[in-house]
């Protein structure tokens, strides 16, 4: 396995092979890990004979190319175990890691000139009416900021994400597919023994909160969708009583083109109510409905 810091060694480091690509975000990943991250490598490498990983924190990227519109306060210094990362990549046999630094994140969005950047999302954001797909500011902004990193680190790789992130999961097949030389690979979750879907909060829940969260899907494929969907709030507050499961946002997707033909795609984020706001748990859901 070979360690490079910039987007030029990386592609030379993949010239001439069919190269998936694992991107992952800089905080907190090794506390975040899953069996899912994974199912993810596992199932990825199946569709190239190279593989690379990457290290990025994306708001960094969307903040240089947006200084107007900032998500929230991003500190000068972004702590993440590099080591860790690294050995963690190499224990999945990923060949390459593509690890950049903060000052190798600046350099990559202040050579191209960012306003071509700025205005060609924008008009992809635009003619496409993604923002359709957003349920707030701060929700359409992340998107963004991986859109940008894509048209910038245009590399003909194969990515490889999963379906646990629900319409933004869609919104990356799509843009890019269409608008890069990338292509976006779509790989299906597994699940914990209770039926969830892995993910970083899974380690966190009791045995209690696990077999009521289980339930929730099940409780909206048996929803009749052409009621409002306030009823199935109610419906899933209802499931989790007993442990306090409150609905955070709960959308509804319709679209043949990005989510497919006689398909919906319900995007729901509950969390368990506890005795202050930092102590809640939150869990995100995913249902497909053909």
């Amino acid at each position: 396995m070979i360690v490079v810091t910039n987007l030029n060694d990386a592609k030379q480091a993949t010239q001439g092979f069919t190269t998936v690509h694992f991107g992952f975000s800089k905080p907190n990943f090794i506390q975040r890990l899953t069996p899912e991250f994974d199912n993810i490598i596992t199932e990825g490498k199946k569709f190239g004979n190279k593989t690379i990983s990457s290290f990025w924190y994306l708001h960094q990227i969307h903040d240089f190319i947006y200084p107007d519109n900032m998500v929230e306060n991003i500190p000068e210094d972004i702590i993440w175990n590099k080591d860790d990362c690294i050995a963690w990549a190499e224990s999945k046999g990923i060949d390459i890691v593509w690890a950049p630094e903060l000052s190798d994140e600046i350099e990559l969005v202040n050579k191209p000139n960012l306003g071509y950047y700025r205005d060609l999302l924008n008009r992809i954001w635009n003619n496409e009416n993604y923002s359709r797909f957003s349920t707030g500011i701060h929700d359409m902004e992340k998107k963004k900021g991986d859109f940008v990193s894509r048209l910038m680190c245009n590399t003909g790789w194969k990515y490889a994400t999963s379906i646990s992130d629900g319409i933004t999961a869609f919104l990356k097949i799509h843009f890019t597919n269409k608008y890069t030389d990338s292509r976006c690979i779509i790989i299906d979750t597994i699940r914990s023994p209770e039926g969830l879907h892995y993910s970083p909060n899974y380690s966190t829940y009791s045995a209690k909160e696990k077999e009521v969260l289980a339930r929730v899907e099940p409780t909206v494929l048996a929803f009749d969708f052409t009621r409002d969907l306030g009823e199935l709030a109610d419906a899933i507050v209802s499931t989790g009583s007993e442990i306090g499961l409150k609905v955070r946002t709960l959308n509804k997707f319709v679209d043949t083109e990005v989510i497919g033909p006689g398909k919906i795609l319900i995007d729901s984020y509950v969390y368990i109510d506890a005795v202050n706001e930092l102590d809640r748990k939150y869990e995100h859901f995913v249902v497909i409905v053909n």
